[in-house]
């Protein structure tokens, strides 16, 4: 079982990580698998964690993973102002928390930060 202290500092991965709440318990989805986890672990947790990794190439392969620069962290608030996402800058990628950037790959926090720099 996946655990706040078993989790790694980074989640490399391409697709942004997900919590599903079933009948049998809690899982953590990361890249297709399903790892069951507590309920200690938040998707804001998983979110703040994870490095998106960038591959070009065939779909049907594995993406390899690259080594990082460092990352630089940006706090936005939400457009009606009762949330905040992080938007995380390394290299010439950016990752934000929020649930658009998790199915789109690109949000208007991420904009903001790129404009500001």
């Amino acid at each position: 079982m996946i655990t706040m202290q078993t989790l790694s500092n980074e989640i490399k991965s391409w697709y942004p990580p997900v919590i599903a709440n079933t009948l049998s318990g809690k899982y953590f989805i990361l890249d297709g698998k399903w790892y069951p986890t507590d309920d200690t672990i938040t998707i804001d947790e998983l979110h703040s964690r994870w490095v998106r990794v960038d591959w070009k190439g065939d779909p049907y392969q594995a993406p390899k993973v690259e080594e990082r620069t460092t990352t630089k962290h940006f706090e936005i608030p939400s457009s009606d102002g009762k949330k905040t996402y992080t938007v995380s800058v390394s290299g010439s990628s950016a990752v934000c928390t929020c649930t658009g950037f998790g199915f789109r790959s690109r949000c208007k926090h991420v904009d903001q930060v790129k404009k500001g720099l």
